[in-house]
């Protein structure tokens, strides 16, 4: 559900940062991946769970395409694959120690917990995005 979830609005998604340009997109999903992975706390029935998927699927879709865009948008055509190589690596590195930190406090505190820091520090990683301008590079005019 979540990949169909994906499929279905990635190009949609993508079509309207170049409209709309890439800052609302990224906050949106931000703060959706933030208020979903909250409600996973909250889930009582795997209607719930289906349901979340969808919309988690949805909030990749906005995340993955409008990152890679703007990603696009801010390298130079010389080494925008080196960079798109590096920050992909980076954030794959953060990851994998993210989840090794986080299946460790889960042993200790709790499955719950990591919903409660993981919600918390995607807020916090999408407060700063407030900050970019959005501009009209890679956006039609």
């Amino acid at each position: 559900l979540m990949t169909l979830g994906f499929a279905l609005t990635s190009y949609f998604a993508g079509k309207y940062s170049d409209k709309f340009g890439r800052k609302p997109f990224l906050l949106a999903s931000g703060f959706l991946f933030a208020g979903i992975i909250l409600l996973y706390t909250f889930i009582t029935n795997i209607q719930q769970l289906y349901i979340l998927q969808i919309i988690y699927g949805i909030a990749s879709s906005l995340h993955v395409t409008i990152e890679t865009s703007f990603l696009g948008d801010i390298t130079n055509n010389e080494s925008r694959g080196a960079n798109v190589g590096k920050y992909r690596a980076i954030t794959g590195i953060i990851e994998s120690f993210a989840i090794m930190g986080a299946g460790y406090i889960a042993s200790i505190l709790g499955y719950k917990v990591i919903f409660y820091i993981t919600s918390f520090l995607i807020i916090c990683s999408t407060l700063p995005l407030f900050s970019l301008s959005n501009s009209n590079q890679g956006v039609e005019k």
